[in-house]
């Protein structure tokens, strides 16, 4: 009989520090919460982790690292895009003074301060742009790992306030990412025209803009 009082005993013992455990998990997760009220993916991924900072933490240095992903991605793409370009400039140059060479090759003519020799430095513009913001976004990305990582073991309190503080500093290497996609995408619309068919081009120009606008729409909204 003695045995069995310690037992419940203990048992009732256990069950009061696990109630008391939860009440102290709740309200952390409480307090937690309160302190946020954004609707960027830092503050969704810490408000639904709030109970477990550590799979919050975890979220967002995911998020930065695809971001530098698609920064680094962005950066070889547009040093390709560029290459095509100036290629695409130097020969309209170089055929410029045979006007049946440079009808053979492109399919407007390009010589030297032509509208589309114009263009086309444009577009150069536009991805050397491109290729710098793109640049910024993943050395931004790549602080916000480091300072993921950096207080894992700090205290909650300070995990959230220091997230929350630099967050916007955090994100604006997605919105340079999102302006660095808009700036090659320009710069390819423009590139075509001396690549294809002007038929070709208009289309790939008004297929372009649907989808940008669209991209827009669902960013925002």
């Amino acid at each position: 009989s003695t045995r069995e009082d310690e037992r419940e005993a203990a048992r009732e013992y256990n069950c009061t520090v696990q109630v008391q455990q939860q009440q102290r998990t709740q309200s952390a997760t409480q307090q937690v919460r309160a302190q946020i009220s954004g609707r960027t993916f830092h503050d969704i991924l810490l408000y639904n982790h709030a109970s477990d900072i550590e799979k919050g933490l975890d979220g967002i240095e995911r998020l930065h690292r695809l971001l530098m992903t698609l920064g680094i991605s962005f950066s070889i793409f547009q040093m390709v895009l560029l290459g095509l370009i100036i290629l695409t400039r130097a020969q309209c140059w170089v055929d410029s003074g045979d006007l049946a060479a440079t009808r053979a090759s492109m399919y407007y003519s390009c010589a030297r301060d032509s509208p589309l020799d114009l263009a086309l430095e444009i577009a150069i513009y536009l991805c050397l742009v491109g290729f710098f913001m793109s640049s910024c976004a993943t050395t931004m990305s790549f602080i916000a790992v480091e300072f993921v990582n950096g207080i894992r073991k700090e205290d909650v309190s300070f995990i959230v306030t220091g997230v929350l503080k630099y967050k916007s500093f955090f994100r604006a290497s997605e919105g340079l990412l999102w302006l660095d996609s808009h700036c090659w995408t320009v710069a390819l619309n423009i590139a075509a025209h001396a690549w294809i068919r002007p038929s070709l081009a208009a289309s790939l120009n008004i297929m372009s803009f649907v989808l940008a606008l669209f991209m827009i729409s669902t960013h925002w909204y």
